[in-house]
């Protein structure tokens, strides 16, 4: 945001698009659209959008069947071999079949922290709480309790949710 705002203020004081671009390293035609974007829809035109992304795989209904099955069941009651917890894999192969899609292994990772941190699905708002809730249901159930958030930080941190 501040190039985009440092962009403006020097187009405002006279500042050469040329030389707007070699200040703030951008290409000329960036700072033709940071300059039209706002004289077009003032500071709003200059917010950085979040772009759109690939469409989700499953519907939020189906998301929510995920969700409700890995927190209210266990792999034995959705017919996976007794003496297994919830894992990643796991949850792959069981979307897989009953939705008929596949997930990577870091797709079905992001859609887990999807659910830590989104209220759909709790019910109890979002962050810190929001992923204390789901470590509670999903861990708890297979003897692992966790009693911090600092180890899942670290592993999260490995990952890009982008």
């Amino acid at each position: 945001m501040h190039e985009r705002y440092q962009t403006i203020l020097l187009d405002l004081h006279g500042v050469s698009k040329k030389d707007t671009s070699k200040i703030i390293g951008r290409s000329l035609s960036t700072v033709y659209n940071y300059i039209n974007a706002y004289r077009q829809e003032g500071i709003q035109g200059l917010r950085i959008e979040t772009p759109p992304g690939r469409q989700r795989f499953l519907n939020a209904e189906q998301e929510q069947r995920v969700y409700q099955t890995i927190v209210n069941q266990t792999p034995a009651d959705v017919g996976f071999p007794a003496k297994m917890n919830w894992t990643s894999p796991i949850i792959r192969k069981w979307i897989e079949r009953e939705f008929g899609v596949l997930y990577s292994d870091r797709g079905t990772r992001e859609l887990l922290y999807r659910f830590m941190i989104d209220g759909r699905f709790q019910g109890q708002g979002h962050g810190y709480n929001a992923m204390l809730l789901v470590i509670d249901k999903l861990y708890t159930k297979s003897g692992f309790r966790e009693d911090g958030l600092a180890s899942w930080g670290e592993i999260l941190a490995k990952y890009s949710f982008v």
